[in-house]
């Protein structure tokens, strides 16, 4: 998938203080309460990352002489395993080898704050051979409508078949790239008006933090990005349509399980930057453990961290959990998609809007086979010939989709027989994507000699049309839902960016703005400074 994209578009309890690298901003100057507690429902991605910011702005307070003695008293409710839809297993059940994703697995070239905090905590990233995936193709149910294997006179046919579309695509995903990535900027976030006659800060020029999805996309998006299709606003552009429904389709297919016609603008074009993307070495789940285990927070897992219920009291928001428990907490994070969760709200009349979310089937293989079968695919070449990455156009996703179920197919590793302790020479691992589970006699099939199988059910991906309704990330007074931001964009960074705006909105509310968007700011071009974690004028 890489290369023809490439070508295409050219529990834990409160102990000593974590170790956070942080620029010393503003102390709180407002009223609040000595100890704010914070419950968060959900260990993936934005769970992980609100309670590792949250743990900033503790290690914030405590080290400062200058701010009052005030704390953060945080706890995670995780009914299975942290990390959720981010999940990574062990090729052929060795854990002597590296795991692959069976989950989310891409961090975008773009994501500077995964990458930051990838960095920063010492993960290495995967060495998978991306090699295996030059040879690509995009069939439509009965043929290959393009294959690029990286050739001279591959790159002709593509600019014969799709003219300057391709280049024009990148020029949209540039300059759609780059406005978001202000979101990156401290200035950007943090730069307020001239102060006028009273003493209160005015609200920065960016409205951080943002109190809806919606607000976030007018503040960093260009316009027309999030209230069209992508299908419409590639037309608007002047697309060619066979692109259109091609390259473009099957990219939003791969990446989010979406045609083209079904999913926002934004979330279109940012379905390309796939073909620049990594994963860290044995899962990415590793980074969220990683945020969970030294961000301070007490976690509960398994019946005391499986949330049945929320409930507004007089006092604040009573969290009951399985094991028949429950604690009250000041604010509650909603950090796990609320129409998956089965909890409960009660004693408010403000409702969590619910997200439909399509499952996905994925499925691992190891074969001998270097290549698919090309009979499986209706061709009569030789099976040396076939890609070793296969992309889908939109056609063979509806009437026939019973008959052809595939979404993607892709090479993802190779292990030779000394990697590995099956008889058998060199293995390849395979993640197919489908729309119904793949029985062995369809993968046999599909791959020939198949040594090994694993297969996941996923509600995988987020209703991504171009809805762009109001939808608030505090429900109601001390209630926030991170999940808003996914019918926007759905991947791990949006999760991130996602959360920390909730924690900067309960934080300034508890704390005072200055906490979180600094006081009498000064930014150098040269020496930016930025702090992907923490809080006040240098953070992002």
């Amino acid at each position: 998938m890489r290369a023809i994209l490439l070508s295409v578009l050219v529990g834990l309890a409160w102990a000593a203080p974590p170790q956070f690298v942080f620029t010393t901003g503003s102390c709180p100057v407002e009223p609040g309460g000595d100890t704010h507690r914070v419950a968060i429902v959900g260990g993936g991605p934005s769970g992980a990352s609100a309670a590792y910011f949250f743990g900033a702005a503790q290690t914030q307070l405590a080290t400062n002489p200058a701010c009052p003695k005030r704390t953060l008293d945080v706890t995670l409710f995780e009914r299975s395993r942290v990390g959720g839809r981010v999940e990574a297993i062990y090729p052929l059940d060795d854990p002597g080898l590296e795991r692959v994703e069976i989950g989310a697995g891409l961090v975008y070239d773009v994501d500077e704050t995964l990458i930051r905090a990838i960095s920063s905590f010492g993960l290495r990233w995967s060495s998978d051979q991306t090699r295996l995936a030059k040879h690509v193709g995009v069939w439509n149910g009965k043929e290959f409508v393009i294959e690029n294997d990286g050739s001279t006179w591959s790159q002709t046919k593509l600019l014969w078949r799709y003219g300057r579309s391709p280049a024009n695509v990148l020029k949209l995903l540039g300059e759609a790239v780059k406005s978001f990535s202000r979101v990156y900027s401290p200035q950007f976030l943090h730069e307020r008006p001239v102060r006028g006659g009273d003493n209160r800060l005015p609200a920065p020029y960016s409205g951080y933090p943002w109190s809806s999805a919606a607000e976030l996309a007018h503040a960093v998006l260009p316009g027309g990005l999030v209230n069209q299709s992508a299908n419409e606003y590639y037309a608007q552009q002047g697309i060619s349509e066979l692109f259109t429904n091609e390259m473009a389709s099957a990219t939003t297919r791969v990446n989010f399980a979406h045609n083209i016609d079904q999913i926002n603008a934004f979330a279109g074009l940012y379905a390309f930057k796939s073909s620049e993307s990594r994963h860290v070495r044995n899962g990415n789940h590793l980074l969220f453990e990683r945020m969970v285990n030294e961000s301070g927070a007490a976690v509960r897992v398994g019946a005391s961290g499986t949330v049945t219920g929320i409930m507004k009291t007089s006092e604040g928001w009573w969290v009951g959990t399985a094991d028949g428990h429950g604690s009250t907490f000041d604010s509650v994070v909603v950090a796990t998609p609320w129409s998956l969760s089965g909890i409960a709200l009660l004693n408010t009349d403000k409702m969590i809007h619910m997200v439909s979310y399509r499952p996905v089937h994925v499925t691992l293989v190891a074969t001998t086979e270097s290549r698919p079968k090309a009979s499986f695919f209706g061709q009569a070449r030789s099976d040396s010939d076939m890609p070793q990455t296969i992309l889908t156009a939109p056609s063979i996703s509806a009437a026939n989709a019973t008959q052809t179920p595939l979404i993607s197919l892709s090479y993802v590793r190779e292990l030779s027989p000394q990697q590995h302790r099956k008889q058998l020479g060199t293995l390849y691992i395979v993640r197919v994507l489908s729309h119904r589970a793949l029985d062995d006699t369809t993968l046999t099939d599909m791959f020939g000699t198949v040594v090994w199988t694993h297969r996941k059910e996923w509600d995988a991906f987020p209703d991504m049309s171009r809805d762009a309704k109001r939808r608030s990330f505090e429900i109601d007074t001390g209630l926030y839902h991170v999940s808003v931001i996914e019918p926007l964009i759905s991947t791990m960074e949006a999760s991130v960016i996602s959360a920390k705006n909730v924690a900067a909105l309960i934080l300034q509310r508890w704390l005072g703005d200055g906490f979180v968007n600094g006081r009498h700011c000064r930014w150098s071009a040269r020496n930016p400074n930025t702090d992907w974690s923490g809080w006040g004028c240098n953070s992002s």
